[in-house]
């Protein structure tokens, strides 16, 4: 449930022409915490599953590979301003 709320909010990003691969690598990697989290909360050895996951970081090339697929699938791609250190570079 939490993926296809990322997934519905960045496509509300992709209309507004804000689409940003790295936001949308890091709203999914939230997303994947939290569904993991939900997971094994109940559990007792909730802290050492937890701990583990995320020294592994599988988030991180999960939420990438989500990203990827996300971009594929809509025909998205980054649309965000310079960064302001290279505003003077390439103009307003």
């Amino acid at each position: 449930m939490r993926l296809r709320s990322v997934r519905s909010r960045l496509s509300d990003m992709v209309a507004r022409r804000q689409f940003n691969t790295a936001r949308a690598v890091d709203a999914f990697s939230a997303a994947i915490h939290w569904a993991i989290w939900d997971y094994v909360k109940e559990r007792s050895d909730r802290r050492t599953i937890y701990r583990n996951f995320r020294r592994w970081r599988l988030a991180r090339s999960m939420a990438e590979e989500l990203a990827a697929e996300f971009k594929q699938e809509v025909g998205a791609h980054d649309q965000r301003r310079p960064r302001r250190l290279l505003k003077f570079l390439l103009g307003p």
